[in-house]
């Protein structure tokens, strides 16, 4: 199953859009992201505006805003695999699409449509793309009708058939019930059922009304009967007077026919007279056509014979065979002379390019000097272990000048600090002063602590907290609450005053000594640190002799490959003396250049053997063309090879055109012979032929031929004569007439036709004035009648007895027109639910269990009240409206996505999602994620949204970032 696939888009102009592009993946979704009001909308409707265009009011609220036209380009791939790019703008072709695959063939409106399912565009957004509006429709229903309205929406992408069902059982509701008083339709049944009662109790009281319909009726009756025996007598009339006007007509043609019994029997074919004359038109052609072929063979036969002394065609083979030869030889001789020229060339440009090199070297020497395959790269190892080398000295001297540097630094360095530091003696002395000052201090701290000072800070906090916890104590023991207030009181206090106590009182030395202490104190402290900084620096000493050491190493290693270098350079120049004189660096130019002029020497010396092979070929072949101009016995005078060959080239030409001649002249002659033998048997098929018609007319020759043909055409006159006068007597008179009358036996006689005549007049105008009568008679009744219909009560209660069952009818036509309505719609509903309900749900479900952790287990949809229900893990069964919002929008989802994957059949159609995620948490949009990704296998999914932490979670998808 083959997916519609959007490749990339192009909008020219577009909303907020001008000269921009995107470019989407196949196989993974893709994601549109931007912040608000970043234009994902505008490219979601540019979408179906491509796709199903825009009414041109429509097409004015996009219009680009920096100016310009409307429309772009989409490159689509379709279901087989064409490539095809739709272009759609506002002022080209009527805002129709205009699409083109990639060799230049155009489809129309039609094509794209067929290439979309057939699908119109409400139906296209309502199956394949939702948004979050979607979603927050859904909070607006019940908890009664959500369930109906998803499942509209997952038959037919739409809630509005919900809707339209429930407007039509309330209009026939409203309408009728069976046992209902207030529908209007009950209440006009009851009205006129009122209104007919009345009036069969006035038509009770009125016998006398019945009784002058009954003469109204008696009066038309008679008045018809009238009319018919009118019309008869009338009709007769009309046929006798027609019949006295056509007698001429008849009288002439009972005379032709007369005629036409009183001639001979003739017997003449017809049509014999024009086929005698296409005949000799045919004949006297043809015989003057044999004598002029029969004379044109004779011509040709003594031509043939000329022609056939002339053709030699023993030698004609020999001599093409030879001739092909010709080319041969014409190249051999440019190639030798070209050869022979770009030989001495190359000898002159090698001679001159050794000289060019300034070695020891000339171009008989090439040719001594054979080069191993591996001799390019030993002469690059040499060049590269020679610059190898320069660079490790080099590098080997800088670190030996920046080490010398840095000895002199740290031996200076190490000498300055050992001045510095004083010796272990005056260090102990300190030491001793500071520890005999220190110890009197302490004793005269001891003295003042023992001698019943100030309290301890540390005693009061203590004292503090055990008054605290008396009272406490006295309190949970069922004492006063007072002990507790007290107990608080004291501790509180008692804590104050141990803050205020100073926490630490030094000892007071006096001033003199302190200044010593502080001295002898600042004196072992730098001496600490010059000894700490002298163990660093003789580390760092002691460092640089170690590299000392590892540098001596590497020069002494440098020294070995050097000679080693200088041995393999002498071994080379040993083998190539044209290397003595010449730097290494430059071998690896040179060997290219000698390997250059080598090839160039065997090329040389491969075209001059070449140009002797030359020569003997074209000599070999010369002495066959001897040999040919020898068999035809041919003088060879001082010919070159070039006029040998045009002489042997014309000679065949010549040859071939004789040939040519004796084979056209041959079939010239067949044609003639088999037009003669043509022309004869067609003229003999014309005599036979001619010879027939005369048999027919059983005449013997041409006179007595026209004889009977003038004779045959009298009788044929009189026959046309009276079909005439037979067509006109049709024409006049009707079938029946022709044979009431027996006007093909007879003339009917004048006289009697007149009196006929006039007794059917005096018949008619007998019945005109029973009509009059009768009419007269009838205007009379309906005068009655209308005084008697025309009374205010009867008139008022039949018109309005008529206005209320015309309503009541007009009230039947509306409900009828409503249940049928409401009948097709449930037909419609049941049609789609028994065929594509159980795929939708089927897949719906294995969404909806991925999002919610196998929750939920099924959906299921009731067939008569059409409600959706969800089953849990537990077995219990949930309305959409108990679902929380969330697992709302995860059914919904769910039901949309699996709608267009069953709906699409063998074309499945890009999913274009506008924010359609927008509420979901972490957790569920992971589980989307794994759904659309399965999706985009099948389907291309296109995800418009503004969340920035979509690209954490599609981590494979196609993110597109619109600024």
């Amino acid at each position: 199953m083959t997916a519609l696939i959007i490749h990339k888009l192009h909008i020219h102009g577009f909303g907020k859009w001008t000269g921009f592009s995107l470019s989407f993946a196949e196989n993974q979704p893709n994601i549109v992201t931007g912040r608000n009001e970043a234009g994902k909308s505008t490219l979601y409707h540019f979408f179906l505006y491509m796709f199903f265009g825009l009414p041109s009011k429509q097409r004015e609220s996009y219009m680009p805003k920096q100016g310009g036209g409307l429309g772009g380009t989409l490159t689509i791939e379709t279901a087989e695999g064409e490539m095809v790019t739709i272009e759609r703008f506002h002022d080209r072709h009527k805002g129709q699409a205009l699409c083109r695959n990639s060799h230049g063939r155009e489809y129309g409106e039609e094509w794209l449509r067929e290439q979309l399912n057939g699908l119109e565009r409400e139906s296209f957004e309502a199956i394949f793309s939702f948004n979050a509006d979607d979603l927050r429709h859904l909070e607006t229903l019940s908890a009664e009708s959500l369930g109906e309205t998803l499942l509209d929406i997952g038959l037919t992408g739409s809630d509005r058939i919900s809707r339209t069902e429930k407007w039509l059982e309330r209009k026939v509701d409203e309408r009728f019930k069976p046992q209902g008083r207030k529908p209007v339709i009950n209440e006009q049944l009851r009205v006129v059922e009122d209104l007919y009662k009345q009036t069969r109790a006035l038509e009770k009281e009125e016998q006398a009304y019945l009784q002058l319909l009954e003469e109204k009726q008696q009066a038309v009756n008679e008045i018809e009967a009238c009319e018919k025996d009118w019309k008869r007598k009338t009709n007769a009339l009309y046929r006798v007077e027609q019949l006295l006007k056509a007698r001429p007509v008849l009288l002439k043609y009972h005379q032709a026919v007369e005629e036409l019994r009183r001639q001979e029997s003739i017997v003449f074919p017809e049509g014999g007279k024009e086929r005698y004359r296409q005949l000799k038109e045919k004949i006297l052609p043809l015989q003057s056509e044999r004598k002029l072929v029969a004379s044109d063979v004779e011509a040709g036969k003594e031509k043939q014979e000329a022609l056939s002394a002339a053709y030699q065609p023993q030698f004609l083979e020999e001599a093409e065979v030879l001739l092909q030869q010709r080319p041969v030889s014409e190249k051999l001789a440019y190639e030798k002379d070209r050869l022979f020229k770009e030989t001495e060339r190359r000898r002159e440009e090698l001679s001159k390019e050794v000289q060019s090199l300034d070695i020891p070297l000339t171009v008989e020497e090439l040719d001594d000097y054979t080069f191993p395959f591996y001799i390019e790269e030993t002469w690059r190892d040499l060049k590269n272990e020679e610059q190898t080398l320069d660079r490790e000295r080099s590098y080997i001297h800088e670190q030996s000048m920046d080490l010398e540097r840095e000895f002199q630094h740290v031996e200076a360095k190490k000498g300055e600090l050992e001045q510095e530091i004083i010796s272990e003696d005056e260090a102990a002395a300190l030491q001793s002063t500071i520890q005999e000052v220190s110890g009197a201090a302490a004793a005269r701290r001891t003295s003042r602590n023992s001698g019943g000072g100030r309290p301890n800070r540390a005693a009061l906090f203590v004292g503090a907290v055990a008054v605290f916890s008396c009272g406490a104590a006295a309190f949970m023991a069922g004492g006063s609450f007072l002990w507790l207030i007290l107990g608080l009181i004291l501790s509180l206090g008692m804590g104050m005053y141990a803050y205020q106590l100073p926490g630490h009182v030094h000892p007071k030395v006096p001033d003199s000594r302190e200044a010593e202490v502080e001295k002898a104190r600042g004196i072992l402290r730098r001496n600490e640190e010059r000894r700490t900084e002298w163990k660093h620096v003789h580390e760092q000493w002691k460092q640089l002799n170690h590299e000392d050491i590892r540098l001596q190493e590497k020069e002494s290693l440098a020294a070995q490959r050097g000679r080693r270098l200088d041995s393999r350079v002498t071994e080379q120049r040993s083998l190539y003396p044209f290397l003595t004189n010449l730097d290494l660096k430059h071998w690896e130019t040179l060997f290219h250049k000698v390997v250059q002029l080598r090839e160039k020497r065997v090329a040389y010396i491969r075209d001059v053997e070449r140009i002797k092979e030359l020569e003997r070929d074209e000599k070999k072949v010369a002495e066959e063309l001897k040999t040919f101009y020898k068999c035809l016995n041919w003088e060879l005078l001082d010919h070159t090879v070039h006029t040998s060959w045009n002489e042997l080239n014309e000679w065949i030409k010549q040859q071939e055109q004789l040939e040519r001649d004796v084979h056209e002249n041959k079939e010239s002659l067949r044609a003639l012979e088999r037009r003669l033998k043509k022309i004869t048997y067609q003229l003999q098929g014309y005599l036979d032929e001619r010879d027939q018609l005369f048999e027919e007319c059983g005449v013997e020759s041409e006179p007595s031929f026209y004889q009977k043909a003038e004779a045959a055409e009298t009788v044929k006159k009189l026959e046309e004569e009276a079909a005439s006068y037979q067509l006109q007597m049709e024409g006049m008179l009707s079938e029946a007439d022709q044979e009431d009358a027996g006007v093909w036996e007879q003339v009917p006689e004048e006289s009697r036709l007149l009196t006929d005549i006039d007794q059917l007049k005096r018949d008619v105008e007998h019945l005109e004035v029973r009509q009059s009568e009768g009419r007269q008679n009838l205007a009379d009744v309906r005068s009655r009648l209308e005084h008697m219909e025309h009374s205010d009560e009867r008139s008022a209660l039949a018109h309005r007895y008529q206005v209320e069952k015309e309503k009541l009818r007009e009230l039947a036509k509306e409900w009828a027109g409503y249940q049928a309505a409401l009948q097709a719609l449930r037909e419609t509903k049941q049609s789609y639910q028994s065929t594509y309900l159980p795929a939708v749900l089927t897949a719906a479900e294995g969404y909806f269990q991925v999002l919610t952790d196998r929750r939920y287990q099924s959906i299921a949809a009731d067939d008569h009240d059409r409600a959706m229900t969800v089953l849990d893990r537990d077995g219990v069964l949930f309305a959409p409206g108990e679902l929380s919002k969330g697992t709302r929008d995860q059914l919904y989802i769910s039901l949309r996505l699996a709608l267009g994957e069953t709906m699409a059949g063998q074309k499945p159609l890009p999913f274009l999602m506008d924010d359609a995620f927008v509420h979901f948490d972490e957790s569920r949009l992971k589980k989307m994620t794994a759904i659309l990704r399965t999706i985009s296998k099948r389907h291309q999914v296109i995800l418009f949204s503004w969340r920035n932490d979509l690209e954490q979670v599609f981590t494979d998808a196609n993110i597109q970032r619109l600024k």
